[in-house]
């Protein structure tokens, strides 16, 4: 005989399952910015200095080079890491329903490869997918 405690848990995972199955369709269809989150990504746009590309002429320096097709091979079929999944991130202007400011720093973030680390230029570092800057 199951105990309570495993029926409950056995509900709330058939829960989170059809809850996750009939979620899949509304994340599939893309929808637009609503009044709201357009004025306040405006006002995000007046309110920071995008013009300055400071940050990203730094998260370039020193670059040397990267990986031709962005994929890190893994023991299967299955890369471990796919930097083709975040080509979204070439646009510069961020879309309506993204905070631009959020926008530039997923952009910041995907600036990846092999860079000379100019404090110790007999070490180089990777920058893949993390925050390194």
């Amino acid at each position: 005989m199951k105990s309570q405690a495993v029926l409950r848990w056995t509900g709330h995972a058939m829960l989170a399952t059809a809850v996750a199955v009939s979620s899949l369709p509304a994340l599939a269809q893309s929808k637009d910015a609503e009044l709201a989150t357009r004025q306040a990504n405006a006002a995000v746009l007046g309110m920071l200095p995008f013009s300055d590309r400071q940050d990203f002429e730094d998260a370039r320096r020193g670059f040397i080079a990267t990986l031709p097709d962005g994929l890190i091979a893994g023991s299967g079929a299955t890369p471990v890491w796919n930097m083709k999944s975040y080509e979204f991130l070439n646009r510069e202007e961020a879309p309506a329903t993204v905070n631009p400011s959020l926008w530039r720093q997923a952009r910041l973030n995907a600036i990846h490869g092999l860079a000379q680390n100019l404090g110790n230029p007999s070490w180089d570092s990777i920058q893949m997918s993390d925050l390194v800057h």
